[in-house]
């Protein structure tokens, strides 16, 4: 499978990756990891100690802090959730996901604690 990724800077400098996957000669475009520090919001991927783009480069580090399981009434009962905190560009970042490779979002910490 194929795959690319392209990044863009946003009017107020927030960096964004636009990324195709190419699957049985059909494209699929999405938007991929955002970095906007202005509003403290960086969407990215997890894998280990990495926070990571679609396309796999290392944009910052991150940690679990805990993990907890979630409500058997939930449509996800079973699966565990992890607490993410996160360093990127030297601002400190939390947000919660579903582990390595999944999608997380994370907010801009209010503490200089990560």
């Amino acid at each position: 499978m194929e795959s690319h990724s392209d990044f863009h800077t946003a009017d107020n400098g927030a960096r964004v990756e636009v990324s195709t996957v190419v699957f049985q000669g059909q494209p699929f475009t999405a938007l991929g990891s955002v970095i906007d520090h202005s509003q403290g919001i960086v969407v990215a991927y997890p894998h280990g100690t990495n926070l990571q783009t679609f396309d796999g480069k290392v944009i910052g580090t991150c940690r679990v802090v805990s993990v907890f399981k979630m409500a058997r009434w939930s449509c996800m009962g079973g699966w565990y959730m992890a607490c993410y905190r996160a360093v990127i560009d030297g601002k400190h970042y939390y947000g919660r996901g579903l582990g390595d490779g999944m999608l997380l979002r994370l907010r801009k910490c209010n503490t200089r604690k990560s």
